[in-house]
């Protein structure tokens, strides 16, 4: 089934709108329509009605960049035409022919009556955002020149459903496990002004788990190595031999034979995250942060155990929330 989903993002003099089809399933082709909605003295901007939501997108996923366009001149309305992405105008034929062929295609590809829209992952993890997390860290972090934003946006695009409904919280979510499983060193200051003590965690430091002594060979329906150790590794920190290869068999690396892949190539690094994320944590969000975290480390935190860790946790993930402009919902400790 073909699916529309736009995503906007908040706006003072533009919008973005963003249409991700799926044609049998896979990703066909992704678009963006600017909205300029501030009247200038010679045109301005204007979706006038959802149908014509529904029409201008079909054409955005036919023909890419395409603006719906109301000229103005001398105080009269001219007729509504389209520009296509290269500044081309669309003569009325044309733009009628599209408009037919739009509505064939939706009504051909089955796309459901409700477009969905949404804030993208992209929009919520900004250069800014990113960047503001681990430039924290000291210049010690291995991680801090490892992590970035760009690999974790060509690892994302391997992941679609990530983020697809309750964006906001999914993205708080994750980066709450991913910050705090790779904080690394603190910094305290003392301020005699505001009488309080300040922690700051020095987030996306470690790549690889401090303790290297244990092979986590913990899955006996799953090989081990010779001399290959499957400690946590990535921002997830991902752990275990079983993990490790069914990452590598999803993802496309040797998990078994090549453990150290994860700690060297950022991307898949990434991967394993998105995929560990995908696999085990994705399909629990709609019951609560505190889910989440049972799902990554459970046995160790849930139940009384490591409440200080439990709490760190719900912290970043309240704190992503707030920032987001999203309620974290319910049930945040397991």
């Amino acid at each position: 089934m073909t699916q529309l989903y736009l995503s906007r993002l908040p706006c003072d003099d533009q919008c973005a709108l963003r249409c991700k089809p799926r044609l049998w399933g896979q990703p066909f082709r992704e678009s963006t329509v600017l909205l300029n909605v501030v009247a200038s003295s010679r045109m301005k901007f204007k979706l006038v009605s959802d149908i014509t939501l529904i029409i201008a997108t079909s054409l955005v996923c036919l023909q890419g960049k395409i603006y719906l366009i109301r000229n103005q001149h001398g105080g009269r309305e001219k007729e509504i035409g389209f520009e296509n992405d290269h500044g081309q105008n669309i003569s009325p034929k044309m733009a009628l022919l599209n408009v037919f062929l739009g509505l064939f295609l939706l009504a051909l590809t089955n796309i459901p009556g409700n477009v969905v829209c949404q804030n993208s992952v992209t929009d919520l993890v900004t250069p800014e955002f990113f960047d503001g997390i681990k430039n924290q860290a000291p210049a010690t972090c291995e991680g801090k020149g490892f992590y970035t934003r760009d690999a974790f946006i060509t690892a994302l695009n391997s992941y679609p459903e990530f983020g697809r409904t309750d964006t906001k919280r999914e993205v708080a979510a994750f980066f709450a496990h991913v910050t705090h499983e790779t904080t690394g060193q603190f910094s305290f200051s003392l301020s005699f002004d505001s009488w309080y003590l300040s922690i700051i965690s020095s987030d996306f430091c470690y790549i690889e788990e401090k303790n290297k002594a244990d092979p986590h060979c913990t899955s006996p329906q799953y090989p081990c190595a010779n001399g290959k150790f499957y400690y946590g590794r990535g921002p997830i920190q991902l752990t275990g031999n079983g993990n490790y290869i069914e990452a590598g068999r999803a993802i496309g690396f040797d998990g078994l034979n090549s453990p150290e892949t994860v700690a060297r190539d950022r991307v898949i690094s990434f991967k394993t995250a998105l995929w560990f994320w995908m696999t085990y944590v994705h399909s629990v969000l709609n019951q609560g942060f505190g889910e989440t975290i049972r799902k990554i480390n459970g046995p160790a935190e849930c139940g009384g155990r490591n409440r200080d860790q439990v709490l760190d946790r719900v912290r970043r993930y309240t704190d992503y929330c707030k920032r987001f402009g999203v309620d974290p919902g319910p049930r945040l400790e397991c």
